[in-house]
């Protein structure tokens, strides 16, 4: 579904830190700006500067304080985006997916943060069942529902 504006259910774009990085869509401290991979990779510094995430991922699965840091950080922001949506939808579950959130160790971290909310703001997280192809099958079935 998209609106007028283009920005229908993406709640990536919702605030996340008045005081954080820029978006893309020219907002500042929007989730996406932090919790993504680009958010990731922008804000890493010294000698994972310029690295994307999953390289970041890798150094933090080794320890690298640095790059804990900030897969930390994203889980938190995503964490929290979660138990505001909870907040306003009281959704039961919420399925993570993209290369982050299918990324090895990174649903439990959110799991780790969404714990420490209050328990009307807890829900119930799992991974894309289709994994890295979740995307591609959704255009799929849409295309077939609306080419037929």
């Amino acid at each position: 579904m998209t609106g007028s504006g283009g920005l229908t259910g993406h709640c990536g774009h919702t605030l996340a830190d008045p005081n954080g990085p820029r978006c893309g869509c020219g907002r500042v401290g929007c989730v996406e700006a932090i919790a993504s991979g680009r958010g990731i990779a922008a804000a890493a510094k010294g000698e994972l500067a310029g690295l994307d995430a999953k390289a970041i991922f890798a150094h933090a699965a080794r320890g690298h304080e640095q790059a804990v840091a900030l897969v930390e950080r994203s889980a938190r922001t995503l964490a929290r985006l979660i138990a505001d949506l909870k907040a306003l939808t009281d959704c039961q579950r919420v399925v993570i997916g993209g290369s982050i959130g299918l990324a090895d160790g990174y649903l439990p971290r959110v799991q780790s943060y969404l714990a420490q909310e209050p328990s009307a703001y807890q829900t119930e997280l799992s991974s894309a069942r289709h994994q890295g192809n979740a995307g591609l099958l959704g255009a799929a079935l849409w295309a077939q529902g609306n080419l037929s």
